[in-house]
């Protein structure tokens, strides 16, 4: 039964020459997903690798291709989390860590953010 995720991680190629003499720069990762019986996996992994690089290679084209890196097995649905919230603590927690972390070109401590006259800083918005 197709009931599992499999995310699998490519190294994202682009040709930057043309489709004779190829010269290809690796870009970053791509991440593509499939439906898939874990079975397969578990009993035959080196077939579905060998599987996933023939797709693979069907995604590729002359001017971008993709490598199989590795995969995982997902057995149930992610849980998104708030980015907002996350901004919230992020800017929290760093503003706690470099408030007396940054020195000014007078070696003088600063907060985290920019000095506005002498003296006075101003925190920058994330």
């Amino acid at each position: 039964m197709r009931d599992t995720i499999c995310q699998i991680t490519a190294q994202y190629y682009e040709n930057y020459s043309d489709s004779a003499t190829p010269y290809w720069k690796p870009k970053g990762s791509h991440l593509f997903t499939i439906m898939v019986d874990s079975d397969d996996f578990f009993y035959s992994e080196d077939v579905c690798i060998d599987a996933i690089k023939v797709l693979l290679e069907a995604e590729s084209n002359p001017l971008c291709k993709y490598e199989y890196v590795t995969h995982e097995l997902i057995f149930s649905t992610p849980t998104v989390l708030d980015s907002y919230k996350f901004e919230q603590v992020f800017t929290e927690k760093a503003k706690a860590k470099y408030q007396t972390e940054l020195v000014d070109e007078q070696g003088r401590e600063t907060t985290l953010g920019k000095i506005v006259d002498e003296g006075d800083y101003e925190i920058d918005e994330f």
